[in-house]
């Protein structure tokens, strides 16, 4: 397994929409867990950059249809991300992924007292409620 297909897994992309898109993928356990909490520092930085330099809570759209399964550490690492970020944050919607993911992404949300992070089965349906004002 080499580089390219962990950056696949763990991508970071900052929309002409202003969204921040990032995708997760792969099994999170194992040697993946560095490349998650690596990434999860970059994110944060980032949204915290944004935030700082716009003045504005940002928006986030999350692809988990990559995402095969968390292992408990996972939940842990991404967890701590989402309560970071809180602050920083209008809203944060993940997309995509199997029912279990769906359901492990409601868990994240309940863990980290995040009531602006919700799941939804399609991009479009994340996008119209991070863009929501309401």
């Amino acid at each position: 397994m080499g580089s390219e297909n962990i950056d696949k897994k763990f991508n970071i992309e900052i929309g002409e929409d202003g969204i921040i898109y990032l995708t997760l993928g792969g099994k999170l356990e194992g040697l993946n867990l560095v490349a998650l909490e690596k990434w999860t520092k970059e994110v944060h930085e980032i949204v915290k950059d944004r935030y700082e330099n716009t003045y504005t809570a940002v928006k986030v759209i999350i692809d988990v249809d990559g995402v095969a399964e968390y292992a408990p550490e996972a939940v842990t690492i991404l967890t701590n991300l989402l309560m970071a970020d809180k602050q920083f944050v209008h809203r944060s919607a993940t997309f995509g992924g199997s029912e279990y993911i769906l359901m492990a992404q409601d868990m994240l949300a309940s863990l980290s007292g995040r009531t602006n992070f919700k799941s939804f089965k399609t991009k479009d349906e994340a996008i119209k409620w991070v863009s929501s004002t309401s």
